[in-house]
């Protein structure tokens, strides 16, 4: 058997300066060590001109059906499912479907080269998390070879292809993690289990200058994640991917909580400075620190929507002392700002040492909150109204007390800090386990990184890492 040289399938790649990996064992399971970067075995495609196995024994190797059935499951399925949903005209869900003739008579696999790599009218829509320059590589390929089945079976000849309509070459560069985006429907969950493509988690930090990581965000404007301890009143930063730790904050009046607004600006909740506060240069001014003329207890999570308005928990975490504490309860709250006013309302209160609201996170589509209870170990939903109210609170799952910080993905799955560990629940409410490699409870869980592909989880003294398949809500 002639022997294969396995490159990735990029439009351009060059060398990298600060490597993933060297080899497959600093990988996660499932994926591979190509050019320094670990990736998924089907965004590599066989050099062209090398004698491979599925290639007759002579020719150019080029993708199949079997390269492009990944992609349709990350990028296309949420939509071109059986039954489709969000208008998708015609199912994905197995390779017979490709092979159709759809609208203005090209076949169905044409089309969807087409769309991939389309600016105007992309497929995935705007709205989703769009395909990566290596997919829209590998779908063209494909495409450009009459999509080939799985066996390398060359399709029968057909319908011949429009001369005058070509898909287009350049993808242009791959996207980075830029400031949030849009919100826009929400991915079906389909039938990918994230914990089924997703290693062990891996260790990146511990003990000897952490005391309780609590908080974590991706800040775009520096390209760093940002992971809070606020027992030592500081904000590290760290680059990927060799994780460098630095301050960040120093005096951070125990920030915790954070999340990026639609300017970039980096939002904070502080225990002990009784406030939410927007760094804007360096400075740190106030967002909002009383409700009604009384000083907020203690905030501890916030949660920003696309249109700037605000959500956030507050708590007795950061004034033990029952005396400090003007507001007689525990809340969630809602914030919009405008330019000529500002509103604070009160979304749920619970009473001290029986109901304490600490997580929050809102769905891809902003139309659910997510928060958590730490003191009962309930997590809750809330129905987010266009003018920003929350209605309808449910509670969605139990797990045991305490919880705390969550994360969500991009198909809906919800990724919850318990004392147990990060649970995963699908956005029906289905418990599919917990992430691997974490040892004991889990603080607070994000997503960060290129695209938001690698996930962190906050476990007090200990911070993990693990690279995964689905990314995560920006």
């Amino acid at each position: 058997m002639a022997a294969s040289l396995w490159v990735l399938a990029s439009l351009g790649s060059g060398c990298r300066l600060n490597p993933d990996c060297f080899g497959e064992n600093e990988c996660a399971k499932g994926l591979v060590c190509a050019q320094g970067e670990c990736t998924h075995p089907s965004l590599l495609l066989p050099e062209a001109g090398v004698d491979g196995e599925n290639d007759g024994g002579g020719g150019t190797t080029t993708a199949t059906w079997c390269d492009v059935e990944p992609i349709v499951l990350r990028r296309c399925l949420p939509c071109h499912n059986n039954p489709t949903s969000n208008g998708a005209p015609v199912s994905l869900v197995d390779y017979a479907n490709t092979q159709m003739t759809g609208t203005g008579g090209l076949l169905t696999y044409e089309t969807m080269a087409l769309r991939m790599g389309s600016s105007v009218s992309p497929m995935p829509p705007a709205v989703a998390p769009p395909a990566t320059a290596e997919e829209i590589a590998i779908v063209q390929a494909w495409a450009d070879a009459n999509a080939p089945d799985c066996a390398n079976r060359p399709r029968d000849a057909g319908v011949p292809r429009d001369a005058g309509v070509e898909p287009p070459r350049d993808a242009g560069p791959p996207r980075d993690a830029g400031p949030p985006r849009d919100a826009g429907p929400m991915r079906d969950a389909g039938p990918i289990d994230p914990l089924s493509v997703m290693g062990n988690a891996a260790q990146i930090a511990q003990m000897q200058f952490l005391d309780n990581a609590a908080g974590a965000v991706w800040y775009p404007t520096d390209q760093v994640m940002l992971f809070a301890d606020p027992p030592q009143n500081l904000i590290f930063q760290a680059a990927p991917p060799l994780f460098e730790f630095a301050n960040f904050r120093t005096g951070s009046m125990s920030s915790n909580g954070m999340d990026i607004d639609p300017d970039g600006n980096l939002i904070v909740t502080e225990l002990t400075g009784r406030r939410i506060a927007r760094r804007e240069g360096v400075v740190y001014t106030t967002v909002v620190d009383n409700y009604q003329g009384m000083r907020l207890n203690s905030p501890n999570d916030v949660a920003v929507r696309s249109d700037g308005v605000i959500y956030f928990t507050d708590t007795p975490f950061g004034t033990p002392n029952p005396a400090d504490r003007e507001i007689p309860f525990n809340g969630v709250y809602s914030y919009v700002p405008t330019a000529t006013t500002a509103a604070l309302r009160l979304e749920y209160q619970g009473a001290f040492n029986a109901s304490t609201p600490t997580g929050c996170e809102l769905s891809p589509n902003e139309d659910i909150l997510y928060v958590t209870d730490f003191s009962n170990g309930a997590f809750y939903t809330f129905d987010v109204l266009p003018n920003g109210r929350l209605a309808n609170q449910q509670t969605f799952a139990n797990e045991p007390p305490p919880v705390d910080g969550l994360a969500v993905d991009a198909f809906g799955n919800i990724y919850f800090g318990t004392s147990i560990g990060a649970v995963v629940y699908t956005p029906e409410g289905v418990r599919l386990g917990t992430v691997p490699g974490v040892n004991g409870g889990v603080n607070r869980v994000a997503f960060g990184g290129d695209g938001y592909t690698t996930m962190f989880l906050m476990s007090s003294t200990r911070i993990y890492s693990v690279r995964v398949e689905i990314e995560g809500v920006r």
